[in-house]
């Protein structure tokens, strides 16, 4: 939080353009969900791949 306060006091336009920068950023469930959907099928993909079947 400090680095962040002397962020803003320091540079306030640099601090706007970050903030805008940050708003842009989609932080939906249907993002997130679609990440971990994303992630799980690797990992089950990978785990597939590695398996020893016998």
């Amino acid at each position: 939080m400090e680095r962040a306060f002397n962020h803003y006091m320091r540079s306030p336009n640099s601090w706007q353009k970050l903030v805008r920068k940050i708003m842009q950023l989609d932080f939906s469930w249907e993002s997130s969900a679609s990440q971990y959907e994303e992630l799980y099928e690797k990992t089950v993909a990978k785990a597939r791949a590695t398996t020893n079947h016998v």
